[in-house]
């Protein structure tokens, strides 16, 4: 039974704890890993004007009710995924919820909306 004044103990507790820590950050912001050296920077992400153009597109096309703007630029920004930007991810991920709820909401009244809503989630599946 392992004794917690064991010295073998205290060594593999110590251990532990030094692997554990893995990589932190210093006071300046810097990376630094566990053997006290600094990692390399990371490097910032390049924004796609397309997909910016797309998402901004879109946002307003949602503000009219042009359903099928929105869904052609939400499109296109899709196409554009592999180039975005995690902050362009995260618009285009917010206007598709945006949109999709907004179509939900004006189904109830609007055939238009119901219809562009059933297109835009064959859409979204692929199909």
């Amino acid at each position: 039974m392992n004794n917690p004044s064991n010295p073998a103990f205290l060594a593999l507790l110590a251990s532990v704890l030094l692997i554990s820590t893995g990589c932190s950050k210093s006071s300046e912001g810097e990376v630094v890993d566990a053997s006290g050296k600094a990692a390399a920077p990371a490097v910032p992400e390049k924004a796609d004007p397309g997909a910016n153009q797309a998402i901004t597109t879109a946002q307003t096309a949602i503000e009219k009710n042009d359903y099928d703007a929105a869904i052609a630029a939400l499109m296109a920004a899709r196409q554009a995924d592999a180039s975005m930007s995690e902050e362009q991810k995260l618009a285009y991920r917010q206007s598709v919820r945006d949109f999709s709820t907004k179509l939900l909401e004006q189904s109830q009244n609007d055939p238009k909306a119901k219809e562009a809503y059933q297109n835009f989630g064959r859409l979204m599946k692929g199909r």
